[in-house]
Order: C-alpha cells, then structure tokens, then sequence
C-alpha cells in the first residue's frame, strides 16, 4: 500500500497539474492555435505557459531583437502559465503542510526536501509571471500603470503575495538546504505566511486571472477545492492537534498524581 501511495500522490499532483495547464491551452484554442497565433492574442495565449520554456525563450528574445513582435506576443501567452504553475505549487505546500507526519511516514525525511523544492519553484514560476509580463509590455509599448488601471486593487495582491512569498521562501531554503537554524525558530510562522500568500494569490487570479476568472471556467472548481483543502487543514493544524495535545496533557496530569 505504502508503495502505490508513493507513486500515487505525484501522479496525481502532475496529473492535476497538466489539466490546468491543458485548460489554459483548450482556451487559446489548442496546442497549434497556442503557438501559431499572431499578434496579441499570440501573446495572450502563451502567456500562460511556464517552465524551462519560459526561461529559454527570454534568452531567446535577447538574441532575437528583429523579430520583436513575435516574441513579445510569445510572452503574454506564457505569462498566464506560469502564474498557474505558482498557485498550484503553492496549493500543494498548503495542502501537505499540515500532514508532514503522513508524508514523511510515506516519503521518509526527505520530504521535507520535497516540500523546500516546491516552495523554491513556486518561488521562481510567481518571479516569472510578472517578469515576462513587464518584459512585454515594455516591448509593447504599454505602462505598467496603464495596464494596471484596469484590474483594480486585485492586481496588486500578486505583488504581494510575491514580496511574502520571498521572505519565506528564503527563510525555509537556509535551514533545509544550508542547515540554519532560523527556520527551525520561526516554522510555524512561515507556515502561517503559507495560508496569507494562498488566500492573496487566490483572491488575484479568482478576479482577474483569464483562465480562472470566467464562471464557467473547468478551473474555479479546483480552486475552490485547494480553498477547502486550506481550510481543512488549518482546522486540523489549530483545532484537531491542539485538542490532542491538551488531552494528552490532561492524561499525563492525571496519570502523575497516581504516582
């Protein structure tokens, strides 16, 4: 059972992971029509699709300053993928932080390198989002400000979400790859900054973000899946443990008076 369990759990982390990625392409209206449109829409489409891609192709528009429209629209189109990319990331770490027991009596201690790794690439796919983004529409000609205006007050809840998301990150990094002890201090903070970039990062996309925004987007129902597996455990975290914990306690005090 714990072999299938170990095999099960990233199946169907990658497995949730493709379909928010395909929906987002179903949406440009398919794999060809994500890469061969042209112009905005191009840029609109891509903007969503992250990864190493991302990062070869800002090289690639380094070297490639003649064809400046292409690549531009190119980026728009993988900027809305790798914002899904980071919120599903960081649903993973909300969703397996509170059940580190389970996964480290499924995975071992290194889990807790599994769960480092996922927050440093939630990390890098939220710097990614906002950077192809600014970097085409400098191309374009288009003002941060400007493009802004039209989102409202929900625009800048990624923002945010980012600068949180840094200070963590980076606090986690020291103790689990470089062996500081600062993380060990301030763990349950971090993991409570955790819940504060989700609900921001869910708040963003749920208001502006094209692929999750829309009523009947395929995506709203994961989301609010991600919500409830949030919640749940936050309630496991602050309700159910610490009741056990007071009831082992109470177990202990009794059990000291009769000696």
């Amino acid at each position: 059972m714990k072999s299938f369990l170990k095999i099960f759990f990233p199946v169907v982390g990658a497995g949730l992971l493709a379909f928010i990625l395909s929906v987002s392409i179903r949406a440009n209206g398919g794999l060809a029509a994500t890469f061969t449109a042209s112009g905005f829409a191009f840029g609109f489409n891509l903007f969503k699709l992250a990864g190493l891609t991302a990062f070869t192709l800002v090289g690639f528009q380094v070297l490639t300053g003649p064809f400046m429209q292409f690549w531009t629209a190119f980026g728009f189109n993988l900027f809305k993928l790798a914002g899904l990319t980071a919120f599903t990331l960081v649903g993973f770490q909300v969703l397996t932080g509170p059940f580190m027991q389970f996964w480290t009596w499924l995975y071992g201690p290194a889990f807790y390198r599994i769960h480092g790794f996922m927050g440093v690439f939630a990390l890098a796919f939220s710097i990614l989002h906002p950077v192809i983004l600014y970097w085409a529409l400098i191309a374009s000609g288009i003002g941060i400000i400007e493009f802004s205006k039209s989102y409202g007050a929900a625009y800048y809840l990624g923002p945010a979400a980012l600068l949180l998301m840094i200070v963590t990150v980076s606090t986690a990094a020291s103790a689990v790859f470089l062996h500081k002890p600062l993380f060990q201090k301030h763990w349950r903070w971090i993991h409570y900054a955790n819940y504060i970039i989700f609900l921001l990062v869910f708040i963003h996309s749920l208001r502006i973000g094209s692929d999750v925004a829309p009523a009947d987007s395929p995506l709203r129902p994961v989301w609010w899946l991600f919500f409830l597996g949030m919640i749940a455990g936050l309630v496991y975290r602050r309700v159910y443990l610490v009741f056990q914990a007071r009831q082992v306690e109470a177990l202990e005090s009794v059990a000291g008076k009769h000696l």
